[in-house]
């Protein structure tokens, strides 16, 4: 009996073992050698030596239960990472020497994830490109409230519900935070008795509200206030006096508490033009109130075909009183009528939904007009 030795080296390990060779016919084989060359010890799902394209993976960690991640390769390639492992190829057959960028496209379960050596140029197999994975912390919504006087309360819905009442000038936030890419639209559901308050940021509803997705803490929401102004009195189709005729009239009051200096193109008075069923905010106001100091409880009248106050009130009718600032219109109050010889009915903010008198507005038929008695 011969023996023979062996020597395999298989996955970088050296054994050698006896062979019986008595049975061989061919004495040439006495002299075998065997050799498995090129079979190095390599990672799992490696690419072969010598091939022309490399096989990009790494570790995964802090998915958790029925979390994943989406990761793409330059923009084209997309694969689904589900759990956590030591080692996972995320792409092959990737073209060697060439370039490669992982990014992660998209998360479920409010996760945020990143991609250690995420780009590079792909000479051999990419084996630590890492994902790791954290909760999401929710984001906050807030802003800056200036100029308030007295206290309004804003509205936050979406993917949350909440309201906060705010007294004081400066910063705020929502106590309720909001996910990833949560929804949400703040407007003001309470309005201060002293302060007109606006959102110089609003893109919603005829720019009372203001909306947008939280990708990351919100803090843009932020309130204007200025001093107060009303429509005090409205005389529709008689004049001020009460006298029948065709001339219309309207009575502003400052009721903030101050003086208000009104400057220029700042507040506007309009009829129907600005919004029959509604209030449109894209339509250029008709009057200008002009610039002057508006004291406190003190009143400013104005009578169709005075001046440029030219519009008329007629059947089916409105009166908006707007403030302007920064190229956009808001709602300051808006009342709206059926026909002359209808009381006046006051619907705030845009709230359509009220169907009668409230105290100081005057619209009546030729034979009967009252006025406030108080006002001058």
């Amino acid at each position: 009996m011969k023996n023979l030795l062996i020597i395999l080296v298989l996955f970088g390990v050296l054994e050698t073992c006896n062979v019986d060779t008595s049975n061989m016919n061919n004495k040439k084989q006495d002299s075998i050698y065997i050799s498995m060359l090129g079979m190095s010890k390599q990672t799992p799902n490696a690419s072969l030596p010598g091939s022309n394209s490399i096989n990009i993976g790494g570790k995964i960690t802090g998915l958790g239960s029925g979390k994943t991640v989406t990761l793409e390769l330059n923009g084209n390639k997309t694969t689904l990472l589900t759990e956590d492992k030591l080692f996972q190829v995320y792409f092959t057959n990737h073209p060697k020497s060439t370039n490669y960028e992982l990014t992660v496209k998209e998360t479920t379960g409010n996760i945020l994830c990143s991609i250690q050596n995420s780009i590079g140029i792909a000479e051999t197999d990419i084996t630590n490109a890492d994902v790791t994975c954290s909760a999401q912390p929710p984001y906050t919504v807030g802003g800056t409230v200036t100029g308030l006087t007295g206290s309004i309360t804003l509205s936050m819905s979406g993917s949350v519900s909440q309201t906060k009442t705010i007294s004081t000038n400066g910063s705020y936030t929502f106590d309720t935070s909001l996910p990833e890419n949560g929804n949400y639209t703040v407007s003001i559901s309470v309005h201060s008795n002293t302060s007109f308050c606006y959102f110089p940021n609003a893109n919603a509803n005829h720019n009372a509200a203001q909306t947008d997705i939280a990708t990351s803490n919100v803090t843009n929401v932020d309130v204007s206030c200025v001093g107060r102004i009303t429509l005090n009195e409205i005389i529709s189709n008689q004049n001020a006096n009460c006298a029948s005729g065709s001339a219309d009239y309207i009575e502003l009051k400052n009721i903030s508490g101050s003086n208000i200096v009104i400057s220029t193109n700042t507040w506007y008075l309009c009829d129907d033009f600005c919004g029959n069923t509604a209030f449109d905010s894209t339509a250029t106001p008709l009057f200008a109130i002009p610039s002057q100091t508006f004291n406190n409880n003190d009143y400013l009248t104005y009578t169709q075909g005075s001046g440029s106050f030219t519009f008329g009130l007629g059947s089916n009718d409105a009166v908006h009183l707007i403030y302007s600032s920064g190229g956009k219109n808001y709602l300051v109050e808006r009342y709206k009528w059926s026909t002359h010889v209808v009381p006046a009915r006051k619907f705030p903010d845009g709230d359509f939904s009220g169907t009668t008198n409230s105290g100081n507005w005057v619209v009546g038929p030729n034979s009967t007009c009252t006025k406030n008695t108080a006002n001058p």
